[in-house]
């Protein structure tokens, strides 16, 4: 089969491009051709290594400007001069926002995968939310070609389907999540807390400054921040608490394989607890390497898991309160939370590979072209 990719930018490692490289990769495997389509690509990429053989055309043009509003003529545009360049494929696979917009100008069979919402609300700026059915009747219609969606888990559809697409037929096909190498866990003096994702509002790395910041016995925590600012309002009052209470924080930006694996092996505990961002790869990642992982009930991931394990490791969305004393239950218990997170890690591990996630992927393709 002839498949083409669409995704608005191959630059940063983030999960959804890593979803990208590794269905890239097992699809080729298979004997696919394969073609990446893009706005903007880096040129020495972190996942090149996954896509040997594959295709990528790229504009080289940045996916997204300051200020955030001036981008949706130009995603337009961008759109337009990017679906000149798509070549005629059994069927194209758009993954992500706004790359479903260049369906609009391209008549070949398609699905759509949303790991995230277009335009999501929930931001710290009112006005923005109260002008958003504006672009969400726009992007509405640049998506009208497209009638089948996948998505990561059952809150997402709903969302999808009661605000967004209620007329498109939705499928929750999950992901994937593995490792490159074992995980062999180190101590370096710290009880060390980790969080992977850039710095915006719907990722809530703040709450994990508030939480640590409520336990009195804090000295010992160091929190690694791994990922690029892009709300610099949310960071400068991440800055603040780190100040007013002293907490040992260490930021990254845009890290390296290798790296990142350092920083999980010397990992005791991660967080991951957004808004409206269902699956993360991150959280999957940190669980198959054994590090106790603290989710919240926004979390679509928590589906996979038996409910009497994953219970244990879930807080209610923005309970500060609660993820502190989480926080405090696990440490004060590590080794019994040790032994749920290998629970986790199973299910994971047997049920979750990125091959899995590619070999659904493609028996669906057939399905629609059916």
């Amino acid at each position: 089969m002839d498949i083409g990719i669409v995704h608005p930018q191959l630059i940063y490692p983030k999960g959804a491009e890593k979803q990208i490289a590794y269905l890239s990769y097992y699809l080729k495997k298979e004997g696919h051709d394969v073609t990446i389509y893009t706005f903007e690509k880096k040129r020495d990429y972190i996942f090149d290594k996954y896509l040997d053989g594959v295709k990528v055309v790229s504009l080289d043009k940045k996916w997204f400007i300051t200020p955030s509003v001036i981008n949706i003529p130009r995603w337009y545009f961008l759109s337009k001069r990017l679906s000149e360049k798509i070549e005629n494929h059994d069927i194209i696979n758009y993954h992500n926002f706004p790359a479903n917009w260049i369906s609009n100008f391209v008549n070949i069979p398609s699905v759509w995968t949303i790991n995230e919402p277009p335009f999501p609300n929930g931001n710290q700026n009112p006005l923005l939310d109260k002008l958003l059915p504006i672009p969400l009747k726009f992007d509405k219609y640049m998506s009208k070609n497209i009638k089948t969606v996948f998505c990561l888990d059952s809150k997402m559809k709903n969302l999808i389907k009661d605000k967004y697409y209620p007329e498109k037929e939705i499928i929750i096909l999950r992901s994937g999540a593995e490792l490159d190498e074992k995980i062999i866990h180190k101590n370096n003096g710290f009880f060390n807390i980790l969080f992977v994702g850039p710095i915006i509002f719907n990722k809530r790395p703040i709450d994990i400054f508030k939480a640590v910041s409520k336990i009195k016995s804090n000295k010992h925590y160091k929190i690694h921040i791994v990922g690029e600012i892009i709300e610099m309002n949310l960071f400068n009052e991440i800055k603040e608490i780190i100040a007013e209470n002293n907490l040992n924080t260490e930021f990254y930006s845009n890290i390296s394989d290798e790296k990142l694996y350092e920083l999980y092996s010397i990992a005791d505990l991660s967080i991951y607890t957004p808004l409206n961002h269902p699956w993360g790869v991150f959280p999957l990642e940190t669980i198959l390497s054994g590090i106790p992982t603290i989710l919240c009930d926004e979390c679509g991931a928590i589906e996979i898991f038996d409910k009497n394990v994953i219970s244990d490791f879930v807080v209610k969305f923005e309970d500060i309160e609660e993820l502190s004393s989480k926080i405090v239950e696990i440490e004060s218990n590590y080794n019994d939370f040790l032994e749920k997170t290998k629970i986790l890690s199973k299910v994971v591990h047997e049920d979750y590979s990125w091959e899995a996630y590619s070999k659904k992927v493609f028996d669906y393709f057939l399905k629609i072209l059916k």
